[in-house]
């Protein structure tokens, strides 16, 4: 058979097959053609360049189509982030710009986001690590000022000063002893201004007792340093120890204000509640807390001990067994002393 069809002068009215003038053309097609001619045209071989091009179309194809739900879900995940972030829900937040990580692992932006996301709940060597990969990086100088408001509050709380540090690391068998009281008094008098040393004795205080004075020098590390939400947990801890249960309570809506997602502030808004005896209120609350942070070892201890004055023993002992296998000697103590009546704690 030619490479080309050949074209023959014939009489108008009579069609032949253009390849091989047979009168036996097959009538459905428009090409007129035999049927012998054409299953030989259908049956020619595909040129190599042409299935070498087809080849590579195909493979782009597939590779387009395996990066392209990753890709929209990362742009999802930035939409969400974005709006989670003016939202103040931080939880959220940290969610989707990990997402965001998982398929561009160098933003800078998004690095930025997630490390400010890590502070607000209270993730404090995961917000320090992602610092660390942006350090030297060009950020938007709103994004700066966050983030140097995080980097003081997490370098003033958490890597204090060389004296304070060897105040606080000194051995002794109990943390909370007379000694370290006294250790810390001397250091808060001999350095004044120093927020860390004031919230530290702070926590002494409330340990023994000492409401009062813990109050006065909380409130004096708010106004040093507004945004360290903690200090608003820590104070509405204090009141909720006196009996000031609407101003705990205060404290609480200040940090959702700040974090809608907070889990310390629904753990201390559920202890408020169990404190005054609205124990159904103190379970829904408690649930709340530790849906938004099941790894929390503090919603857990404080989800157990409203099951605990709800009268759900078997919940109660699942999650004290829980705190076990987590090795979180604190909360297993406190619990169990609530649990046996040795700690009257309302």
């Amino acid at each position: 058979m030619t490479e080309d069809i050949e074209t023959m002068d014939i009489a108008d009215d009579v069609i032949v097959c253009t390849n091989c003038n047979s009168s036996l053309v097959e009538p459905e097609y428009k090409v007129p053609l035999c049927k012998e001619c054409r299953d030989k045209l259908s049956n020619r071989p595909i040129p190599l360049w042409i299935k070498a091009f087809f080849g590579i179309i195909i493979i782009i194809l597939i590779l387009s189509l395996v990066k392209f739900p990753s890709s929209v879900k990362a742009g999802v995940a930035h939409e969400r982030g974005v709006r989670a972030e003016k939202e103040r829900r931080y939880i959220t937040t940290m969610n989707e710009y990990e997402k965001i990580l998982n398929k561009y692992p160098n933003s800078t932006l998004a690095l930025a986001k997630l490390s400010i996301a890590y502070y607000q709940n209270g993730k404090i060597d995961e917000a320090v690590e992602t610092i660390n990969k942006i350090v030297g990086q060009e950020v938007d100088e709103d994004l700066i000022k966050e983030l140097d408001t995080v980097t003081d509050n997490i370098s003033t709380f958490y890597y204090p000063n060389e004296d304070l540090t060897k105040i606080l690391n000194s051995p002794q068998e109990n943390y909370y002893s007379e000694e370290l009281l006294i250790q810390l008094e001397s250091y808060v008098n001999n350095h004044p201004n120093d927020t860390a040393g004031k919230y530290y004795l702070a926590d002494v205080l409330y340990e023994f007792g000492e409401y009062d004075y813990a109050e006065k020098l909380i409130k004096e590390v708010i106004n040093s340093m507004p945004e360290f939400h903690f200090s608003y947990l820590f104070l509405a801890s204090i009141y909720r120890e006196q009996g000031k249960y609407d101003e705990a309570l205060e404290y609480c809506e200040k940090v959702l204000d700040m974090n809608a997602e907070s889990p310390g502030a629904y753990i201390s808004m559920a202890k408020i509640e169990l404190k005054r005896n609205n124990d159904n209120d103190a379970l829904d609350i408690a649930k709340k807390a530790y849906e938004l942070d099941k790894n929390s070892n503090q919603a857990i201890s404080s989800l157990s001990l409203a099951y605990h004055y709800n009268d759900m023993i078997k919940e109660r002992d699942d999650l004290l067994n829980l705190l076990r296998e987590k090795n979180d000697e604190f909360e297993v103590e406190f619990l169990t002393s609530v649990f046996n009546g040795t700690n009257q704690w309302r």
